[in-house]
């Protein structure tokens, strides 16, 4: 005979099995799902009963009949709960609510200036969940969890920020301050490797179980999923230190102590650091009499040999890794040899992952997967000799997300967790 614990286990399973099944291929009767997943009438039957109890489920009305009475057809019930996910940036705090499927229901985003104390970020942390909370109109009942991601070494278990430099925070027990703050099962992460869930759930690798999703920004990081699941590695850190893979050997001092290390080459503050270097070098190179720019037009610029780089500097008087890409898609010189520069680094980091895991998919996300073309050009022809060589089907691609993909994968932890592990929510809200 089977023990109470075996049995809540295959109930477990066997109702994760069953909220895969409506994610995927909802509408379906009691009769379909049953025949899909291979269980039982009376166990599909129970499931769904509890399913429909705690929300997570509807019937949605009557489908065709083959023969006797029309079958009741089941979905996925988006009303019936609510995720909250939180990205925790080093420019803003954007927070936002999602259905049960991850489609965003409303947001928010709150500034995060570089003179914010760790005490001033928190205190924004917080102003954003209640701010979306309350965009949401949302009964606090009805939120299952909330996720939160940030860059830096975070032990998920603990929900603790062990070190995020860009936040000055070290040792942080941020699960426990948000629960005892909102009273909402809440998980914390790395960002990247949530960005990963959500990418296997909603983006660019949701046809594939072999993903590494690559974080480019103030920091480089990476999310791995082997066989379907999120690979941590023994000590949580699997991915998360992959800025410091050395691609060139010669190259500038990284704060890890190495030199030549991919964080050092294409974080944002890197690539901000190559462009302006690469413009004193321009400058000092070259004979030309600078106009003032103030009192000159675009044609007059344009004949001077003043390059748009040095335009944008003279009237914005600050660099951004946005600002470089949209100059080299409108022809700067200067801006798309540091483009070519970035395509040629990341291009040796992935081949190396590509040489040791053998994913289906690479994706890449950040601020500068955004540059598009000027990016994803010069990276794919640094890949084309090496990838037909290690992986010829390997699909390198940009993260289709947009600006919320890390509150979007924030959220797809909670979402996660209910379909992995249903058995604690359904308990929670029976009780």
């Amino acid at each position: 005979m089977k023990d109470k614990g075996s049995l809540n286990l295959i109930r477990e399973i066997n109702t994760s099995i069953i909220l895969d099944v409506l994610k995927e291929k909802a509408p379906l009767s009691k009769y379909d799902i049953s025949k899909i997943t291979g269980l039982s009438a009376p166990t599909v039957s129970n499931i769904i009963s509890d399913l429909i109890k705690v929300g997570f489920v509807k019937e949605t009305g009557m489908g065709e009949s083959i023969g006797g009475r029309p079958p009741l057809l089941l979905d996925l019930n988006l009303e019936g709960g609510f995720i909250i996910g939180i990205d925790v940036g080093s420019d803003d705090i954007r927070a936002i609510v999602a259905d049960f499927l991850g489609n965003i229901i409303t947001k928010t985003e709150i500034q995060v200036t570089p003179g914010d104390s760790e005490f001033i970020i928190f205190d924004k942390i917080t102003l954003a969940i209640s701010d979306v909370i309350k965009k949401s109109k949302k009964d606090m009942s009805l939120f299952f969890g909330m996720g939160i991601g940030i860059a830096g070494e975070v032990d998920s278990h603990n929900g603790i920020i062990k070190h995020a430099s860009r936040l000055k925070w070290s040792n942080v027990p941020l699960k426990s301050i948000i629960e005892n703050s909102f009273h909402i099962p809440t998980y914390v992460d790395e960002n990247v490797k949530l960005l990963t869930l959500a990418e296997q759930w909603h983006g660019s690798g949701s046809n594939y179980d072999n993903i590494v999703c690559i974080r480019v920004g103030d920091d480089i990081g990476a999310g791995i999923i082997i066989d379907g699941k999120l690979f941590s590695g023994s000590h949580d850190r699997a991915g998360v230190n992959i800025g410091h893979l050395i691609v060139k050997t010669d190259g500038p001092k990284c704060e890890c102590g190495n030199s030549g290390c991919l964080q050092s080459l294409i974080s944002s503050n890197a690539i901000i650091l190559r462009t302006e270097e690469m413009l004193r070098n321009y400058k000092n190179s070259t004979c030309i009499n600078y106009v003032n720019l103030d009192s000159t037009n675009s044609k007059e610029t344009a004949n001077t040999g003043i390059s748009l780089l040095e335009e944008y500097l003279r009237k914005q008087n600050k660099l951004s890794v946005e600002a470089i890409a949209k100059l080299a898609k409108e022809g700067d010189n200067i801006s798309i040899q540091v483009m070519d520069e970035i395509g040629k680094y990341l291009a040796i980091a992935i081949s190396n992952i590509a040489n040791c895991l053998d994913p289906d998919v690479i994706i890449i996300g950040g601020g500068i997967a955004e540059a598009g073309e000027v990016l994803f050009a010069p990276l794919y022809k640094y890949l084309v000799t090496t990838i037909e060589f290690t992986n010829p089907l390997l699909k390198v691609v940009k993260s289709e997300l947009g600006v919320n993909a890390f509150a979007m994968g924030a959220a797809t932890a909670v979402l996660h967790q209910i379909f992995q592990s249903p058995g604690k929510f359904i308990e929670d809200k029976i009780r």
